[in-house]
């Protein structure tokens, strides 16, 4: 027996060696990983991280992974950006109802169309006015009707998409809507709706961007833009139901970036520019806002923060408030650049360029009356197609036709009703 044991303890050592070199080799991978897990690689599937609010310099803020809520299941923290895709189907040009402009009727559910979900705040009634140029301007070459079948208003609150679009036919509707950054969002709805048209204290900043009301909740863009259900991050997956957006909609601009996002619209629709033209709501300077309401004019507050409001935005209450939007926004604004990358980023470049000049002149040439003027007057005459969106239509087209821009894309054909 005791010739075996030097054998034995050979053995052992060898065995000992082995397992501390398998260890060494696990700790070595897992120190590359931890070093490697946050570089980009297209190949991969990325990990949305949350930049701490703040709008001071972004530049110096901290990022952070997003926590799981629920403990009885392990969320899956991690959002796919995609590239969206180009609209190759027939346009989904359909007959506007006849008084398509009224309330009751933007109001109403449909399954077809350029339908267009609007946050509050996102630069939005812009948006909406380029969604409506852009449905008339297809009806009208391709059809003997006026108007495409269109939405463009903000919608029952607090569930717009889910109330209007549930039923939606991908195959016959585009669906789309803009995002901005939450905080920038929610910090302008406060001045906006809260001082501005309440004329409430600034001193109740943290109590209003802490309220369920539709300007400033928590999930607001995953209840504004859910379509399956009436999103509720305490019975709801966050993560699922955020990825569920980016794959649902067909495209989604950034509020940032909202000459490029149009510019990327255009090209997925392969329309011509002049469809994508617009007025401004809020004219540069302008200090006044009515939104169709009272026939009266509110002034603007600007929004400015005092060190507690912006010790506020920085704090974890507000973080846990706007994370899961936030990696929303960052999702899609990676999906932008992917889109912009799919599509040819030197020819998007091109494009933007040619877009902005176009509205240069639009800014020279288009002055038309809007609701509002710069000194607080209501003007009922006012030259847009609902409320302070779609201004100035006759002068973007005489820009249009003065530029050139009629013809430069694709239209494809429309589906006949």
């Amino acid at each position: 027996m005791m010739q075996y044991y030097p054998s034995r303890r050979r053995k052992g050592r060898t065995l000992r060696v082995c397992m501390l070199f398998c260890m060494s080799v696990a700790l070595t991978n897992k120190f590359l990983k931890l070093l490697t897990e946050h570089s980009y690689n297209p190949a991969i599937e990325e990990t949305i991280y949350h930049r701490k609010a703040s709008t001071k310099n972004a530049e110096r803020d901290s990022f952070h992974t997003i926590p799981s809520d629920n403990q009885e299941h392990i969320l899956n923290n991690t959002l796919r950006p995609r590239a969206f895709e180009t609209w190759t189907g027939p346009l989904p040009c359909f007959p506007a109802e006849p008084t398509w402009d009224r309330q009751s009727v933007q109001q109403t559910p449909t399954q077809q169309g350029f339908l267009f979900v609007k946050p509050y705040k996102c630069a939005s009634s812009t948006v909406a006015g380029v969604q409506i140029r852009m449905a008339q301007q297809v009806a009208q070459r391709h059809s003997t009707f006026s108007m495409c079948q269109a939405r463009f208003t903000h919608g029952p609150q607090p569930f717009p998409a889910h109330t209007l679009y549930a039923h939606r036919q991908p195959a016959t509707s585009f669906l789309w809507t803009v995002l901005r950054e939450p905080t920038a969002r929610a910090v302008s709805g406060f001045f906006h709706f809260r001082v501005s048209k309440r004329h409430d204290s600034i001193a109740n900043f943290q109590r209003s961007l802490l309220q369920p009301d539709p300007q400033a909740k928590r999930d607001y863009y995953l209840q504004s833009l859910c379509l399956r259900q009436r999103f509720d991050r305490n019975i709801h997956d966050p993560i699922q139901v955020a990825q569920e957006i980016l794959q649902e909609y067909n495209f989604i601009g950034i509020t940032e970036r909202l000459d490029e996002s149009l510019v990327v619209l255009m090209l997925l629709l392969q329309l011509p520019m002049s469809d994508i033209l617009y007025v401004a709501a809020k004219q540069s300077g302008a200090s006044y806002d009515s939104n169709g309401k009272h026939r009266k004019c509110s002034f603007l507050q600007p929004s400015i923060l005092t060190p507690d409001m912006q010790a506020f935005l920085e704090s974890d209450v507000w973080y846990n408030e706007i994370k899961y939007d936030l990696m929303l926004y960052e999702a899609a604004n990676r999906s932008l650049d992917l889109t912009i990358d799919r599509l040819g980023r030197q020819h998007v470049q091109e494009q933007v360029q040619r877009f902005l000049e176009a509205q240069q002149v639009v800014r020279e040439r288009c002055h038309p009356v809007l609701p509002c003027d710069d000194v607080g007057n209501f003007h009922p005459d006012a030259d847009c197609l609902w409320k302070d969106s779609a201004c100035g239509m006759s002068c973007l087209d005489e820009v249009a036709s003065k530029l050139d821009m009629w013809d430069n894309n694709h239209d494809p054909a429309i589906i006949v009703a």
